[in-house]
């Protein structure tokens, strides 16, 4: 179990990283792209949501492939498909049951789920911050 658990630990923490600078990264480029305009448009907001939104997808894209990747060097699962679609399931939290691990990296299933939905609340929150746009 031990073993699982380190692992798990580790793979949390480059994700963590991964999400934490990605996100700073996006966020910096958002602030920066804001002084730049004299004022902020409809259009400017709606653009930075969207970048905002893009960056986190594609940060969730690479850390579900690096979970499923770690599946398939372990040899949890058969195929790709497999490996990759209970990361996925996973991580967004809905966890169907359809596919699970065996022992002895049961225990490491639940720690592969992260809370998504932070996210949701970071986009909302940077949205809060932004100014009221002007007139377009």
């Amino acid at each position: 179990m031990w073993p699982q658990l380190l692992s798990a630990l580790v793979l949390s923490l480059l994700t963590v990283t991964i999400h934490g600078l990605g996100s700073y990264g996006i966020f910096v480029w958002a602030v920066n792209w804001w002084k730049r305009k004299p004022t902020l448009t409809v259009a400017h907001v709606w653009m930075t949501i969207v970048s905002l939104v893009a960056v986190l997808l594609i940060l969730h894209s690479l850390e579900i492939s690096i979970w499923a990747e770690f599946y398939l060097a372990q040899h949890c699962f058969a195929d790709r498909e497999t490996a990759y679609y209970f990361s996925l399931t996973s991580y967004t939290t809905l966890g169907f049951g359809d596919v699970v691990l065996q022992r002895p990296w049961r225990i490491f299933g639940g720690l592969g789920g992260h809370d998504w939905s932070a996210d949701v609340r970071l986009v909302n929150r940077v949205a809060g911050c932004l100014p009221a746009p002007g007139p377009d």
